[in-house]
């Protein structure tokens, strides 16, 4: 499994368990935003179309049954689901990081603008 370190020390590590990341780096101290449910929702729309075509070809060209195509259409989705979120999660990090979105210099923003 990569590692993920913090975009700006390349030292520090993102990630403290399979998806729990901590709360800013241990060497440089540097705070990365939350990035919400936009990693998921990726994933997730990614998986669909995987899943759905793995399981389309697995029962009318391979001709396995709807139970053996639909089986393995989920196990695929269960097992690449942990791996590409982490992945897609370092990357929306490291693209805050670039584009310099932080706390600190990018308050919310008021309605009314």
């Amino acid at each position: 499994m990569p590692t993920y370190h913090c975009p700006r020390c390349e030292v520090g590590r993102i990630f403290c368990g399979s998806l729990k990341r901590y709360e800013s780096c241990q060497h440089c101290d540097y705070q990365w935003n939350d990035v919400g449910d936009a990693a998921i929702f990726f994933v997730m729309f990614f998986l669909s179309i995987v899943c759905t075509a793995l399981a389309v070809v697995a029962v009318f060209v391979l001709g396995l049954g709807m139970v053996v195509g639909i089986a393995l259409a989920m196990a695929v989705g269960v097992a690449m689901a942990p791996p590409l979120l982490r992945m897609v999660t370092f990357f929306f990090i490291r693209l805050n990081y670039k584009h310099n979105i932080s706390a600190d210099n990018h308050p919310d923003f008021p309605l009314d603008r």
